[in-house]
């Protein structure tokens, strides 16, 4: 863990890391929407479902056909128009969501934005391919017609079944993630040590944090330190919660609020 950085700059980061990470507990902060990723067009496709046609909640592009699924011919002649998709977080048709503005409260719901970001972030990467490989399809096609079209209906199955990715990730890997969070805080990260997390995490912090600074209060904290805390104030504790503590990232497990 000794690295040349001082202490200093190294908890500098981690600080810059870990508010960047943070969400918003009030709810009512998700009418005020921020991008949860920044993707190429073709990345934003739709969250619907390829039954979805036809449903009065179809999109109209100015100037354009409606349709609500890529599937639909309408959504594949748009693909060959090489359209891009919109930005608005509204839109059924975006990998994106509305999501509470970001503070430094964590908590379940922050978990849950958390894995939900990372859903649509791969949903936004499996749509780029998917329009990466409609222009090698359409490269030998050379005008034909049918050869277009057959490429813009594979594109178009290819994005939906990015959105149906994304969605079964909303569902069931983030309600399995909180679960696990839940389960985390019920057994306290593995700590068997009294005291609440946030309780044992502070006194690993200063445990280790004493250790450096007889050592070197330069340099970041050393093996020796932090195996001596861990084995004094957090037996058994999870490796992440110890990294946790040794940066003194304690308020992630500050649930008094």
């Amino acid at each position: 863990m000794r690295i040349g950085a001082s202490r200093a700059a190294v908890v500098a980061a981690m600080t810059l890391a870990l508010s960047s990470a943070c969400t918003e507990r009030n709810q009512d902060a998700a009418s005020r929407p921020k991008q949860p990723v920044s993707v190429a067009a073709m990345a934003r496709p739709a969250s619907v479902s390829s039954g979805a046609s036809g449903d009065a909640s179809a999109v109209v592009d100015a100037g354009q056909e409606s349709f609500v699924a890529w599937t639909d011919p309408a959504g594949v002649r748009a693909l060959l128009r090489g359209a891009t998709v919109p930005d608005d977080v509204a839109d059924p048709r975006a990998c994106n969501f509305q999501v509470p503005e970001q503070s430094c409260i964590p908590n379940a719901e922050a978990v849950e934005w958390d894995c939900k970001l990372g859903c649509a972030k791969d949903c936004g990467e499996c749509a780029t391919t998917c329009a990466t490989t409609l222009t090698t399809c359409r490269g030998p096609c050379k005008g034909d017609g049918a050869c277009d079209q057959r490429c813009g209906q594979a594109a178009g199955a290819c994005v939906q079944g990015c959105l149906s990715s994304r969605d079964r990730c909303y569902t069931g890997e983030c309600v399995k993630t909180v679960a696990r969070y839940h389960e985390a805080w019920r057994t306290k990260f593995g700590c068997k040590g009294s005291g609440t997390p946030f309780q044992i995490c502070e006194r690993t912090h200063t445990c280790i944090d004493a250790c450096q600074d007889k050592r070197d209060p330069s340099k970041a904290p050393s093996e020796a330190c932090i195996d001596a805390c861990k084995k004094k104030h957090a037996v058994g504790c999870e490796p992440h919660f110890v990294d946790n503590a040794t940066w003194g990232a304690c308020q992630t497990y500050d649930n008094s609020w």
